[in-house]
């Protein structure tokens, strides 16, 4: 078992599923069954998928050969699930923070079967639910009839809770993985397919036949659990799956001549959160800098954007999803001007 105060998570040593994510502050279980289940399904369609909208076909799930406590300090803890099915072994890296309500996963995957589809699935404890996907720059939401469908690296199932009456939900983010479908409430988050490379329907693979087999061999991803209460709107869901997606790294550095860097910087700061920028880089055709932005929840907003190294502040106003492209002049006398996504002058 885990617990940081908000959440308590507990596993079944059997098979190696969350058996309960309770919202300690909400007084309510996030999920309706086992989650996390690594599903096998039947997959005996061509490198495309043709003529395919959903897979159902359930031939097995992983069952747990090991649950233990593999790290336990005072900024996180973290179980380790290890799991089987035929061939193939999955380890999965559970870690619940002190002062974080995300739940970091990291896994590591050694794959070795032909004609089948991995899944993990989660099951969100709500009624009256809204399923939402992100899409480049956007979210969209869609319906939870059980088709495959793409995403990028977020999705999202809110309603009411079947505990109490509390507004709340469950965001599913990944690194990669941009492919899942919904079932009535049932995140099913696609992990690989391993069709026969290149073949195409309705060539039908012949029985002994050598084929090469799609996703073989070890893969490593992450994900991560945002429950939460209310909306992904109010959630930091999209700021979470960015950090996700882009995490911080350490860059060495030699000596500094002129003294000793500062214990904290930004080259960049926005204002309010649901505004992100995304791009910060040279323009195309000189030394100006391009900066790129969007709104993330849907409603309207004035966004300031301040860049403290180059003494520039941006008052700008994003209707809901809009995105901005501005130009800084490297001349601070310069103003600042929107352009449109290749850089030209905003008409």
């Amino acid at each position: 078992m885990l617990y940081n105060g908000r959440f308590r998570l507990e596993f079944d040593p059997a098979t190696g599923y969350i058996a309960s994510l309770r919202d300690l502050r909400l007084g309510i279980e996030v999920f309706a069954g086992p989650a996390a289940v690594p599903v096998v399904l039947d997959d005996p369609t061509d490198t495309w998928g043709h003529n395919m909208f959903k897979w159902d076909r359930v031939v097995a799930a992983f069952k747990a050969t090991s649950v233990r406590l593999v790290e336990a300090g005072p900024v996180r803890w973290t179980i380790r699930v290890t799991s089987e099915y035929g061939r193939s072994t999955l380890h999965q890296d559970f870690a619940m923070y002190a002062d974080r309500d995300p739940i970091d996963v990291t896994a590591i995957l050694d794959w070795r079967e032909p004609l089948k589809m991995l899944k993990l699935r989660f099951p969100i404890n709500v009624k009256f639910m809204k399923i939402t996907h992100e899409i480049p720059y956007g979210h969209l939401e869609r319906e939870a009839d059980g088709d495959e469908d793409p995403l990028q690296s977020w999705v999202d199932v809110s309603g009411t809770s079947r505990d109490a009456e509390v507004t709340c939900g469950f965001s599913l983010l990944n690194d990669g993985k941009y492919s899942a479908d919904v079932t009535v409430r049932d995140i099913g988050l696609t992990v690989l397919r391993s069709p026969a490379y290149a073949n195409h329907s309705p060539a039908v693979l012949e029985p002994g036949g050598l084929y090469a087999f799609q996703d073989q061999g070890i893969q490593r991803f992450r994900y991560t659990m945002l429950p939460h209460a209310g909306s992904w709107e109010t959630a930091d869901t999209v700021r979470a799956a960015a950090e996700l997606n882009q995490r911080p790294f350490a860059l060495i550095a030699t000596y500094h001549p002129d003294g000793a860097l500062p214990q904290a910087d930004a080259f960049i700061a926005v204002e309010p959160e649901n505004v992100m920028v995304t791009v910060l880089k040279r323009a195309e055709d000189g030394d100006d800098l391009i900066l790129r932005g969007f709104e993330t929840a849907g409603m309207a907003t004035r966004a300031t954007i301040r860049l403290p190294k180059w003494d520039r502040v941006i008052e700008a106003d994003f209707g809901p999803a809009e995105i901005k492209t501005f130009r800084v002049p490297r001349d601070a006398a310069q103003p600042v001007g929107e352009t449109d996504l290749l850089e030209r002058a905003a008409k």
